[in-house]
C-alpha cells in the first residue's frame, strides 16, 4: 500500500487549505462587524481594522463600508500559511456601542457578528 501523493504535498495542501479557512473566515467576520456596526458620523464602522501577526492600534477617519472592507481583504490577502489575524476597533466607545448605546445596534451586536460567521463551522462540526 503506498501514498496517493507525496507527505510534502499533503502537508502543503493542508497548510494551503487551512489559510484559506482563515482568510475567509477572518473576512466574514470583519464583514459582519463592519455591516452590524450602528452609524452616526461612520467612524465606528471605518475602525474595523485588520491585520496580520499583531494588532493595529490607530483611529482612521470615516470612510465609506466598500473602503473599509475592500482594505481588510487587501491586508488579509497578504497573510501566509498559519496567519495570526486581528480584527480591532481601537475607538474609545466602541465598547459602549456593543453594550447597547445606540438604538441601530443590538447589544452585544460583535459577539453576534463572530458567532454567526463561525456558526458553519459549528455545524460542520469543526468547533463547539
Amino acid at each position: 500500500m503506498g501514498w496517493d501523493a507525496a507527505p510534502q504535498s499533503i502537508a502543503r495542501d493542508i497548510a494551503r487549505k487551512h489559510r484559506l479557512l482563515c482568510l475567509r473566515l477572518a473576512l466574514d467576520i470583519d464583514s459582519r462587524l463592519v455591516l452590524a456596526t450602528p452609524v452616526k458620523s461612520g467612524r465606528a464602522r471605518s475602525n474595523w481594522l485588520a491585520s496580520v501577526d499583531e494588532p493595529r492600534r490607530e483611529i482612521v477617519e470615516p470612510r465609506t463600508d466598500d473602503e473599509t472592507l475592500a482594505e481588510a481583504v487587501a491586508v488579509v490577502d497578504r497573510a501566509k500559511e498559519y496567519p495570526l489575524i486581528y480584527i480591532t476597533n481601537n475607538l474609545p466607545y466602541i465598547q459602549r456601542l456593543n453594550e447597547g448605546s445606540s438604538k441601530q445596534a443590538p447589544a452585544a451586536f460583535v459577539e453576534t457578528a463572530i458567532d454567526g460567521a463561525m456558526q458553519p463551522l459549528v455545524a460542520a462540526g469543526f468547533l463547539k
